[in-house]
């Protein structure tokens, strides 16, 4: 039997969530709109969401109402970068340096499922420090109501789902796992079939996109440029989810999409492309498993 979490009271695994880099440039209102016009569950939210909505003259209370009154809950606080050692003293974007007391705070007033990490750095880190420093913040991080997730990077020092796996582990914390991105897993040079020695609760969140089969240039332009909609590409995100639901993953379906060509479309014709394509995937995966 494959080994499960919790059921979620919220969210499952056939729940879709508009990770916000798909539509990068839209605003809090204009990422909830085009996520409920487009069918998604949740959304994740950037801290320029927050601040942005709260300098266009939201309270607390309109943002809160808007998700409630469009049917949607926030699935993920994204991304913290400085919970690791020192890594509050390295160079960070200013729109991405943020503490976990700023996450926290969001989270308090708006709600949310879980609280995204990730290393990038490109030295290796020692597993001992980063699974005393994870822990640390899962246990912060609960006082919260937040599960919290590591996304691993392939170009940092936690560059694979067995790194990541092995500070979790060693984290042992009931709130704390993986943040699967299948571009990272993908362009690591990893398959569907590793995912198979993963306890399906380890898997906290996921973040499905598809890529080319041969990566163009530099890795993390790429990234942050270039990645496809699910089923356009080489990553065999079918087999993913067979994977997922063979371990017995709980996670919902996060769609993230950093694209420059879909940003040059209006956000609710995004939203509505990047869902029809995973629902095709899961419905191919789900509809062939048992053959």
């Amino acid at each position: 039997m494959a080994e499960t979490d919790k059921e979620d009271p919220v969210l499952g695994p056939n729940d879709l969530c508009l990770c916000c880099g798909t539509i990068a440039h839209a605003s809090f209102q204009e990422l909830v709109e085009a996520a409920s016009a487009a069918g998604f569950k949740a959304v994740s939210i950037w801290p320029q969401h927050y601040e942005g909505a709260r300098a266009a003259g939201l309270s607390d209370s309109d943002m809160r109402l808007m998700l409630e009154n469009y049917g949607l809950v926030i699935s993920e606080l994204d991304p913290l970068l400085t919970w690791f050692p020192g890594t509050d003293k390295a160079p960070i974007q200013p729109a991405f340096n943020y503490s976990e007391e700023f996450f926290f705070r969001v989270a308090d007033t708006l709600g949310a499922r879980s609280l995204n990490v990730a290393y990038f750095l490109a030295h290796r880190i020692d597993t001992e420090t980063a699974a005393h420093a994870f822990g640390g913040l899962c246990d912060r991080a609960a006082q919260h109501g937040l599960k919290v997730s590591l996304e691993f990077l392939p170009w940092s020092g936690i560059p694979d789902v067995k790194s990541a796996m092995e500070i979790v582990q060693k984290a042992d914390r009931p709130n704390g796992g993986i943040n699967l991105d299948t571009w990272h897993h993908f362009r690591g040079g990893h398959r569907a079939e590793e995912l198979l020695a993963l306890p399906g609760k380890a898997i906290v969140a996921t973040q499905f996109n598809d890529a080319a089969a041969i990566a163009a240039g530099d890795m993390i332009h790429e990234a942050l440029h270039g990645r496809l909609v699910p089923g356009e590409g080489a990553i065999d995100l079918v087999e993913i989810v067979r994977a997922l639901d063979a371990i017995g993953c709980l996670a919902p379906a996060g769609i993230e999409v950093f694209s420059d060509e879909l940003n040059k479309l209006p956000p609710v014709e995004v939203a509505r492309k990047v869902s029809g394509a995973m629902q095709a995937v899961l419905a191919k995966a789900r509809s062939t498993r048992a053959h």
